[in-house]
């Protein structure tokens, strides 16, 4: 009985492992020197009161080279205020779409036109429906400021492999949002570039203006169990059954020689 106890106990932790999604995180925009230092720019992907906006920003795959083959899914989306020019600021409310995509458009061939630059997986990460919660702290002065002193999105689970193209994030604003400047990097040839519209006729862009600027962002994903660990499940599965199995006929035979 003991045995079986203590396989029990390591089947249970082996399945855990096993069927735990792996979490990490990654700063990009344009490289992982912004953990440690703040961008040279800043801007914002909200509208003010009577505006609508929209604003798609690209991240080049070769950054994304150190992630688990096969991809990872992604399922947040942060970004913090500026040191300069941040501010406290609160909203809490819908009015906010995010939708992520691979895509074959290269960095520096981002068109003006939206449209143009999604992949055939767009996926709808939050809907304009949806309650976001868009909280921005004043920062500190430290270097740099976390990401939880900025706007973070929890999306639906977007599935990301960095072999098949560029990552592409849209978010578009329906309404005014008053929220702090964000902090940015303005660098040429960078990993990063965006393209942004504002509109005060109530219509939701459908181009902008591109730049070579870049939102600082993290993003938080889940990577995927390699998959040479689904036989050791199974092995690991049916030895637990057989030991089970063993242990009851081994105590059914005990009992018939003691009667």
């Amino acid at each position: 009985m003991q045995i079986v106890f203590l396989s029990a106990l390591i089947a249970l932790s082996f399945i855990g492992s096993v069927g735990a999604l792996e979490r990490s995180e990654v700063a990009i925009s344009p490289s992982e020197q912004l953990r440690t230092r703040h961008g040279n720019d800043d801007g914002t992907i909200f509208v003010p009161d009577g505006l609508t906006g929209r604003v798609q920003q690209i991240y080049d795959a070769s950054y994304f080279s150190f992630l688990p083959k096969g991809g990872v899914w992604i399922d947040e989306i942060l970004f913090r205020a500026d040191e300069r020019f941040g501010k406290d600021s609160n909203y809490t409310g819908p009015g906010v779409q995010v939708e992520l995509s691979t895509t074959s458009v290269a960095v520096d061939s981002l068109s003006s036109t939206f449209e143009l630059n999604f992949g055939p997986d767009r996926t709808l990460g939050v809907d304009r429906s949806d309650t976001v919660y868009l909280y921005t702290s004043r920062p500190s002065g430290q270097v740099p400021d976390g990401f939880g002193g900025g706007p973070t999105f929890y999306t639906r689970p977007f599935f990301y492999d960095p072999s098949k193209g560029n990552l592409l994030v849209d978010i578009t604003c329906f309404h005014g949002i008053q929220s702090s400047s964000l902090d940015a990097e303005n660098v040429l040839g960078d990993s990063v570039a965006t393209v942004s519209a504002f509109s005060d006729t109530g219509e939701i862009p459908t181009s902008g203006m591109v730049s070579t600027k870049g939102f600082v962002t993290l993003f938080v994903y889940h990577s995927i169990p390699e998959p040479s660990s689904v036989p050791l499940f199974l092995l690991a599965s049916g030895s637990l059954a057989w030991l089970f199995r063993r242990s009851k006929r081994n105590q059914e035979h005990t009992k018939n020689v003691s009667a």
